[in-house]
């Protein structure tokens, strides 16, 4: 059993059966798999129960996206890896657009590996919002799992800042902003000090 924030989730056989600790939250999380039925951006909702606040997801997948990373950072394959990173970014475009939502939480272990892409399991703080900072936020993570800012991960966010920058309505003063602002937060959430360590070397 994991017990989060906000909901609990019970994984077994191939099910995650997930707990909703209020009505509110249960409903707005069965929208989306109802919104995102058919296009391989959610695991499959497999039932739905209202009077217990309770989805039943097909677990589609054992590696998550932050496995892979850091087993292509310790064999040092950056192009493997960047070919999955591009999945993810059309991931988090194509939530945006059917949505018009972000996920608001862009931690690679949310992110499940399929032989066709890549779909989320975790939607309790998607909300209204401008698709710059989920990239931003990815970016972030990308940047900062231990051991942080190594040459790997700097160059691997250059990589997906730029293909991300090649996309449609894309804006680099945009994501850059975004990019700081999430900088600042995490910061002081972890204490440390990027700017210093990374210095003018900003992926963006």
């Amino acid at each position: 059993m994991k017990t989060g924030r906000k909901n609990e989730m019970l994984f077994t056989d191939g099910i995650v059966r997930k707990t909703f600790r209020s009505v509110a939250a249960y409903q707005r999380e069965l929208n989306i798999y109802k919104r995102l039925e058919g296009t391989g951006l959610a695991p499959a909702l497999l039932q739905s129960f209202d009077g217990e606040n309770t989805l039943w997801i097909s677990y589609e997948g054992s590696k998550t996206l932050l496995d892979f990373y850091e087993r292509c950072e310790r064999t040092d394959e950056l192009m493997k890896y960047l070919s999955t990173a591009k999945k993810l970014i059309d991931s988090l475009v194509g939530f945006n657009k059917i949505t018009g939502m972000i996920y608001g939480d862009v931690n690679l272990k949310n992110f499940l590996l399929k032989d066709d892409g890549i779909c989320c399991i975790d939607f309790e703080d998607s909300r209204e919002g401008d698709i710059h900072e989920d990239i931003a936020e990815s970016l972030l993570f990308h940047l900062t799992y231990t051991p942080s800012l190594t040459s790997f991960k700097k160059d691997i966010c250059r990589r997906i800042a730029e293909y991300f920058l090649s996309l449609p309505d894309a804006d680099r003063e945009t994501l850059r902003r975004y990019f700081y602002v999430g900088l600042e937060n995490l910061e002081k959430r972890r204490g440390i000090k990027v700017v210093r360590d990374f210095g003018y070397e900003v992926p963006i």
